[in-house]
């Protein structure tokens, strides 16, 4: 009996091992097939008689038996090299099927130049159901030689032979856009994430100090030719510009690329990225709340302390992030706390200044007040006033339409009003220099200072608590 029970225990387990390697086995052939393939590009195009002859080849199909993809409409005479796989073509519809890892497609579009510009943006194969994440194109100028090539890929490679001139360009991405004028331009900026080409190199300056190579790394740089030769025309990374008067809103559109991609905002908070913006650019820019929250920010906060701050937010690049946590990285750099960013995560709200909270504990008379927090104000501490008299055994009533408070202990009894520099001890006038009471953020607060005089409280500031004794 224990033999066949013994058998059959291992039998079931064998069975529950092989369904499950069949479960994991169809998960993951699942996953597998729901990820989009990944695939590079280079693109070879030949200028000859008004036409330009393009072989677009694709890389790293693997498993793929097949793909779909879209011509330019201009595009005639496609056809794939049958050592590589076939194509089926149909009208701008294209099937096609690899042998191998790649496919090459060629076609032709024609290529008339009767302006002194030319601009291509869409003039290349599109695949479905997969990503280009790399492009490379090589291009031979044979018939007409004078005037320049440009592309949103960088230029990486160019050199004028005795027949033909030959550019390549290079980067990441599918949908290069190309652009020929019939004048030649210079570069006259090559700075990571920006490069400018043009001829009035006294006009072209730029404070691009904050885009230092050891500090931003930009996924592909904003390239931008100035010329009267085209009219403006804007995409993510090409520009055309008449002059240079354009060039000043490009670092606000830089880095707000660069945050937008860099850093995970949660949809109701993405208006952060403005601030953040403004932040790293050191000048307000976005919205109206945007602008005003970095006004008041950098008036508030220390420059190092900024700079420290500013450091740990750059060191969650690639993450998700939000309000609190932007609070817990300022929390950590000022040593007290706040809540500036989650109370003012509404990009509608008025603007709540900020304020900071000392993190240590409140004993009264030996019993710890977690509902007490001290407040950093214009480097003074300051107590939130209802809650710590009551803590003081004190009754506390207020009267809104006086804007008065009165408070009674024993036999005495306190009146102290909001828009008064004076208060009242048993009906007796007492006139200060300042209101002891402060309005911050809509709470009353009073100052440590009062409380000692007024009140006859003994507050001590040790390293790791705030003690009240009456």
């Amino acid at each position: 009996m224990v033999n066949k029970a013994l058998v059959m225990i291992i039998f079931l387990l064998l069975l529950s091992a092989g369904i499950l390697f069949f479960q994991w086995n169809g998960y993951e052939n699942k996953i597998k097939g729901s990820e989009m393939p990944v695939l590079q590009q280079t693109i070879s195009i030949e200028q000859e008689n008004h036409q330009l002859i393009i072989n677009q080849t694709f890389q790293g199909f693997k498993e793929m038996k097949k793909v779909m993809a879209k011509s330019p409409a201009e595009a005639f005479q496609i056809q794939c090299f049958s050592k590589e796989g076939k194509c089926n073509v149909e009208g701008q519809t294209l099937e096609l099927i690899p042998k191998g890892e790649s496919i090459t497609i060629q076609y032709k579009m024609n290529h008339v130049r009767s302006k002194p510009s030319l601009l291509l943006t869409d003039w290349f194969i599109r695949v479905d159901q997969a990503k280009v994440k790399a492009t490379t194109i090589k291009l031979t100028e044979k018939a007409e030689r004078s005037g320049e090539w440009f592309s949103s890929l960088p230029r990486v490679g160019e050199e004028t032979l005795n027949l033909v001139d030959y550019y390549v360009f290079a980067g990441k991405g599918e949908s290069p856009i190309l652009y020929w004028q019939s004048e030649d331009a210079n570069q006259v900026l090559d700075e990571p994430g920006l490069i400018v080409y043009g001829n009035d190199l006294d006009k072209i300056k730029m404070d691009h100090s904050y885009f230092s190579k050891d500090s931003y790394q930009f996924a592909q740089p904003i390239i931008i030719v100035i010329t009267p030769l085209h009219s403006e025309y804007k995409s993510e990374y090409f520009m055309l510009l008449n002059d240079s008067s354009g060039l000043s809103h490009i670092p606000e559109k830089m880095m707000k690329d660069y945050v937008d991609k860099r850093f995970q905002f949660p949809e109701k908070e993405k208006w952060y990225s403005d601030f953040l913006v403004s932040i790293l650019l050191n000048q307000p820019v976005g919205t109206n709340k945007a602008k005003e929250m970095y006004a008041h920010f950098v008036s508030s906060i220390p420059k190092e302390k900024i700079h420290d701050w500013k450091r740990k937010v750059r060191a969650q690049e690639g993450h998700e992030i939000d309000g609190n946590q932007l609070d817990d990285l300022l929390n950590e750099v000022m040593g007290w706390n706040t809540n500036f960013f989650e109370e003012n995560a509404n990009p509608t709200t008025p603007l709540k200044k900020i304020t900071f909270f000392d993190p240590r504990p409140v004993f009264v008379n030996g019993k710890r007040q977690d509902n007490i927090q001290l407040m950093l104000e214009k480097n003074r501490l300051v107590f939130p006033f209802e809650i710590t008299l009551k803590a003081m055994g004190f009754d506390i009533t207020a009267i809104d339409e006086n804007n008065q408070y009165v408070i009674k202990k024993d036999r005495n009894l306190y009146r102290f009003y909001l828009n008064k520099n004076h208060f009242m001890l048993n009906e007796e006038d007492y006139g200060l220099l300042k209101n002891p009471l402060e309005q911050i953020n809509g709470k009353i607060y009073m100052e440590k200072i009062w409380l000692e005089e007024i009140f006859d409280a003994t507050i001590t500031d040790k390293k790791h608590s705030i003690e009240i004794r009456l």
